[in-house]
């Protein structure tokens, strides 16, 4: 299995070798997170420094312990077309569907939307089993939460970025 090169908690305890302002983005990005339940589906935001109510029953609702947000898009942050981010996604959906509770769509992006990228809101995976995944992915980092702690961001490449 896959273990993270580093696990940030708070941007301001990033490592030294990893470039500041990739590790920004990840941490600024907007999750739009997909929440299924009897009254349809609908979207909630996730940020790092804002956790919201919403997606706290959700998780207390369903008995969730943990989750992880993870894309195949563009890996490495090398940007492919549109054809093989959507030929990876689907695979992606067919590597994490075993290992999950509950599977989610999820939409990360910028805050002017002008970067955006699909991904799934795997609910209930082992986190190691989703930074193996996310490895195999090419992923340069995968967010991920355990029940009573705080949301992490999972940086999984281990060559440093400048």
């Amino acid at each position: 299995m896959s273990n993270p090169t580093a696990i940030i908690t708070k941007l301001e305890d990033c490592p030294d070798w990893l470039d500041r302002m990739l590790a920004i983005a990840y941490w600024k990005a907007e999750y739009y997170l997909e929440l299924q339940d009897l009254k349809g589906d609908c979207n909630i935001l996730f940020q790092f420094e804002v956790w919201s109510e919403a997606l706290e029953l959700y998780l207390k609702k369903w008995d969730i312990q943990t989750f992880a947000i993870i894309t195949a898009f563009n890996p490495e942050s090398a940007l492919l077309l549109l054809a093989e981010n959507l030929r990876r996604h689907a695979a992606l959906r067919e590597s994490l569907a075993p290992h999950c509770r509950m599977l989610l769509n999820s939409t990360g992006q910028n805050a002017d939307g002008s970067w955006q990228e699909q991904g799934f809101w795997a609910l209930d995976i082992d986190l190691a089993k989703a930074a193996e995944i996310g490895t195999e992915f090419g992923q340069s980092a995968i967010v991920c939460w355990k029940r009573n702690e705080p949301v992490e961001l999972w940086w999984l490449s281990t060559k440093p970025v400048s």
